[in-house]
């Protein structure tokens, strides 16, 4: 299914909606095409995890919004209270009361006071979009376009947003500064049972990196080369062919970050073929591996932590 994605086409006004209590879901997610160029309209193939975060809302006769937010075991890792201030505009400037200010400027909606809960229900280490995810909640509970939300309050490209409200993978492409077409795929084709998540132990700040990449960008020949290899990962190849897109998307960006590729820095001698995944130098790689029995060669780098593919992610 494609769909173009008008970030401005949707929030009406429902300034009279009663927020009841309410609970809603989004995914986390996986950029596995298209890192860094997807700012610049590249195609970029991306995936919602099956984990993901959880919101609820509890309304209360009160003069605040208390904000808890819990960790998978349930242990609160951020707990706070919002309040407005004398203009009626939600104070501080993190993250949270900016949506907040944001979904009511484009929903011309009142949020009101009580209690909000989150909870993620992966590692908020592993940098699977803990934020992009609360944006898309927000927009939900809020009833505003996500996109739109998410424009009003981040510099990124927004897939991250619309895949954590998918359910499979997507191909995504900004259209405009703030518009995108979206476009749902299988990938029931891939090698699944030999893929992994290695997790490499080292979030990385979007934002800043997004800043960081927009002083020296790709060049538009580069974008086109990473439009084709997005392309060409969702026709059938065997495995050396798969892995051969794997390789030559790291080369590309490796080329034009002007870094090594993960796999060159930290795996050379590993036979099979390893991407990047998000931004470089962070969370995960993505693992080609015959057998389980290969990813033995990474507890002997130090890595311990591997995930099946096919068990942590939306393939359908």
């Amino acid at each position: 299914m494609r769909a173009t994605w008008h970030s401005r086409a949707f929030g009406g006004r429902i300034e009279e909606r009663k927020f009841l209590k309410t609970s809603f879901f989004a995914r986390g997610k996986l950029l596995l095409t298209g890192e860094y160029t997807v700012l610049q309209g590249a195609l970029a193939l991306a995936i919602p995890t099956q984990a993901g975060q959880t919101f609820e809302f509890y309304p209360a006769d009160t003069t605040r919004l208390e904000w808890t937010a819990l960790d998978p075991t349930g242990v609160p890792w951020q707990s706070f209270q919002l309040r407005r201030d004398s203009t009626g505009q939600w104070e501080g400037d993190a993250l949270v009361p900016r949506l907040l200010r944001a979904a009511e400027k484009i929903g011309a909606c009142h949020i009101p006071y009580g209690q909000v809960k989150t909870q993620t229900e992966f590692n908020p280490h592993f940098g699977w979009g803990t934020s992009s995810s609360l944006i898309a909640l927000v927009a939900q509970w809020t009833q505003v376009d996500a996109l739109a939300l998410h424009f009003a309050t981040s510099n990124g490209s927004g897939y991250d947003v619309v895949a954590s409200l998918a359910d499979q993978p997507i191909l995504y492409q900004k259209t405009g500064p703030e518009t995108a077409s979206m476009e749902t795929v299988s990938l029931q084709h891939w090698p699944n049972e030999q893929l992994w998540l290695l997790y490499l132990g080292e979030k990385q700040e979007s934002e800043s990196a997004v800043r960081e990449y927009m002083r020296r960008p790709a060049s538009n020949a580069d974008c086109e080369q990473i439009t084709r290899l997005t392309r060409q990962w969702l026709t059938p190849l065997d495995s050396e062919a798969f892995q051969n897109v794997m390789r030559s998307h790291e080369d590309i960006t490796a080329s034009f970050l002007g870094r090594p590729t993960l796999q060159a820095e930290r795996f050379a001698d590993y036979p099979y073929a390893i991407k990047s995944l998000g931004a470089w130098g962070g969370d995960f790689g993505l693992v080609f591996a015959p057998t389980q029995a290969d990813l033995l060669y990474f507890s002997t780098k130090g890595y311990s932590t591997w995930l099946p593919w096919a068990e942590t992610v939306c393939l359908r």
